[in-house]
């Protein structure tokens, strides 16, 4: 993974796309990649976020979507509440992460969460090149809002979380 994570971000700093402040993100990627070093491996719905969230006949929730399955860390399963949950409310995106946890999540998650939100956060814009203009600034302000929440990445639990 840590591969991976380092192979991205040269691909985002080799695209037309950058962002003011992106240099810092990057820092930030490269000095704490070792916090997933060694984590425990758990399956990954590889998509979980609001947008594959139903409601059932049963009055259920129910999940959708299990395409991106794979096996990693437990972590990396919730950066999308950054770019798609926490858009949508921050009280489900509180919520989502308190009841998988029981309670605040641990400081060693924020650690990994604020990693993969940074990482993914860049990689998206040159992710979303070939679906277009539209797309790629949505990227772009889906970074922004991040570097936001994260204080260019000073902070390692988001702003939205501690409001």
């Amino acid at each position: 993974m840590q591969a991976k994570i380092l192979s991205r971000i040269k691909e985002y700093e080799e695209c037309p796309y950058h962002l003011e402040g992106d240099q810092q993100v990057i820092a930030f990627v490269r000095q704490n990649i070792s916090e997933i070093h060694n984590v425990e491996k758990v399956h990954h719905h590889g998509d979980f976020h609001v947008g594959n969230q139903i409601y059932t006949t049963e009055g259920r929730i129910g999940v959708i979507d299990f395409n991106r399955w794979d096996i990693g860390d437990y972590a990396e399963e919730f950066y999308k509440i950054q770019f798609f949950d926490r858009e949508q409310s921050i009280p489900f995106a509180k919520g989502k992460l308190e009841g998988y946890f029981g309670g605040p999540p641990p400081e060693d998650f924020w650690k990994r969460q604020a990693l993969y939100v940074a990482y993914t956060s860049l990689y998206s814009i040159k992710w979303s090149i070939p679906y277009g203009e539209a797309d790629i600034q949505d990227m772009m302000e889906r970074c922004r809002l991040a570097l936001k929440d994260y204080d260019q990445f000073r902070r390692t639990i988001p702003g939205w979380y501690r409001e």
